[in-house]
C-alpha cells in the first residue's frame, strides 16, 4: 500500500501543481487591473512566484514581466482618469446616501442659486454703482441670456432713478429649504422657489420692505471650471417674482405661480 500511494502521489502533485500555476497567474493579473487592490496583489504576486519558483515550474523573471505590463495598465488606466469630479453631498446624511459622479442633489441647486441671487441684491453703498459691479462680478454665475435681462433691468432702474438707494436680500426665517422648493425639469436644470425679505433704505430711512417669491431657473453649466467650481448657473426667472401677502402661507403650493398676488416688475 505504502509503494502504491508513493507512486500515485508523485502523478497528482504533476497533474495539480500546473493547473494550481495558471490560477495563481491568474488571480495576480485580475487584483493588479483592480486598481484599489493593487498593495494586495503586489504582495500576492510575490508570494505567489517566491512559491513558484520553489517548485522550479515557472521562472521568477516571467512574474517579473506579468507584473510590470499589470503595473502599465493601471498606470495607464489612473492617467485616464478625470482629475476633477463633482461630488453633492446632502445635508442630512443620518440615514446614509449614495451619490453618483455629477449628480446634483437638489439642496446645493438651491443653497447656491440663493447664495448667488443674494450676492446680486446686495448694495452696501449705492445701488447705481453696486448693481453693475454686482452683476460683471457674477457674470461667471449668470448665463449670458440672464445677464443681458439683468442689465436692461439696471438701465430701467436708473432711469426710474430707483438706483440710489441700498438694497439687502435675506431668506425668510420661517421659509427654509425643502424639497417642494425645487423643480427639477430635466437632469440638467431646475427651478428653485425662494421666500425671501428685500429691503431697501435711502438716507437712512426704509423706503422697501417686501417679501417676494422669486421662482429662479438654474442649469447645469461646465463651461469654465476656473471661473465657476460649482458647474450652475441662473438662467432667468422661471415666472415673474410674486409679491407675497397674508394670502400666501407656507403651508401652499410653493410650485403654484397660478396665483392672484400682484407681479413684481424686478
Amino acid at each position: 500500500t505504502d509503494e502504491r500511494d508513493a507512486d500515485v502521489s508523485p502523478h497528482r502533485q504533476d497533474s495539480v501543481l500546473p493547473e494550481l500555476h495558471l490560477t495563481l497567474v491568474g488571480l495576480a493579473v485580475v487584483r493588479i487591473v483592480d486598481r484599489s487592490a493593487l498593495p494586495f496583489a503586489v504582495a500576492f504576486v510575490a508570494e505567489a512566484a517566491q512559491e513558484l519558483e520553489t517548485e522550479d515550474r515557472i521562472p521568477l523573471p516571467l512574474f517579473v514581466g506579468i507584473l510590470a505590463i499589470a503595473l502599465i495598465y493601471s498606470i495607464l488606466g489612473w492617467k485616464e482618469a478625470p482629475e476633477r469630479i463633482k461630488i453633492d453631498i446632502p445635508p442630512d446624511l443620518r440615514s446614509g446616501s449614495t451619490r453618483g459622479i455629477n449628480e446634483r442633489h437638489p439642496f446645493n441647486v438651491y443653497a447656491f442659486g440663493y447664495y448667488i441671487w443674494q450676492q446680486m441684491n446686495n448694495w452696501p453703498v449705492d445701488g447705481k454703482d453696486d448693481y453693475k459691479q454686482q452683476i460683471e462680478r457674477l457674470s461667471c454665475y449668470i448665463t449670458p441670456r440672464f445677464k443681458g435681462e439683468l442689465e436692461r433691468d439696471y438701465e430701467q432702474r436708473r432711469l426710474d432713478h430707483e438706483l440710489t438707494r441700498t438694497r439687502a436680500l435675506q431668506e425668510m426665517p420661517d421659509r427654509p429649504y425643502k424639497p417642494k422648493r425645487v423643480y427639477t425639469e430635466s437632469k440638467d436644470s431646475w427651478v428653485a422657489f425662494y421666500d425671501v425679505n428685500v429691503k431697501e433704505t435711502f438716507r437712512s430711512e426704509i423706503v422697501k420692505d417686501i417679501f417676494v417669491r422669486y421662482p429662479i431657473r438654474l442649469v447645469r453649466w461646465d463651461v469654465d471650471p476656473e471661473c465657476n467650481l460649482w458647474g450652475l448657473a441662473l438662467d432667468g426667472f422661471y415666472k415673474k417674482p410674486r409679491r407675497l401677502e397674508g394670502a400666501i402661507i407656507e403651508s401652499d403650493d410653493v410650485q403654484n405661480t397660478n396665483t392672484t398676488s400682484p407681479e413684481l416688475g424686478e
